[in-house]
């Protein structure tokens, strides 16, 4: 597979990361860190999986053998998807994303806080806000099956310019006029 096909499956998770898009980063490859289930990203999956296997990853082994793997590579960016596994391992993951200089976009602003170099997602403290009004009401008894399905409604984009500079990225100031907080 061709890094243009690897990066079109990556559809619209890349279109999300305009940093490494902007051409003064020349970004060649991106990589996906990600546990979901395989029926929701079959066709990421493939292309992933075929991928690290050309870099020599062995499935299920250990993430740090793909990072390294991948790390090799030049001009690389990584993606880190929003799950179990990828927030629990946070520490790990943000200090492999150094040690092999991949610049890295996160779920959490609590990655790029940890030294990660992006993080865009959902408000965890307007998320907790929306669950407290749920256990109310589900304590003056409402049926929790009735009560709406939410979606997250405030988002975050956070910059670690230490670490761009560690990097060496270059940050537009077009995109630093687009972030909600900067960390120096």
């Amino acid at each position: 597979m061709r890094r243009r096909e690897f990066i079109g499956l990556l559809g619209g998770a890349a279109a999300t990361w305009p940093f490494t898009a902007r051409p003064q980063n020349k970004v060649h490859h991106i990589g996906i860190l990600d546990t979901t289930s395989e029926v929701m990203n079959a066709a990421n999956l493939t292309g992933f999986r075929q991928r690290l296997e050309e870099l020599g990853y062995r499935e299920g082994r250990d993430f740090e053998l793909a990072m390294e793997a991948f790390g090799r590579e030049p001009d690389g960016g990584l993606i880190v998807a929003f799950d179990a596994f990828n927030t629990g391992h946070r520490a790990k993951i943000v200090d492999l994303a150094a040690r092999y200089r991949l610049p890295a976009i996160f779920p959490l602003r609590s990655f790029t806080e940890s030294g990660g170099l992006f993080s865009y997602g959902f408000d965890q403290t307007e998320q907790f806000r929306q669950a407290a009004s749920y256990i109310d009401r589900i304590l003056k008894d409402e049926r929790p099956g009735d009560l709406p399905v939410q979606r997250p409604t405030k988002f975050e984009l956070v910059i670690n310019l230490k670490t761009a500079k560690t990097l060496g990225l270059t940050v537009p100031p077009s995109l630093l006029a687009r972030v909600d907080e900067v960390i120096e």
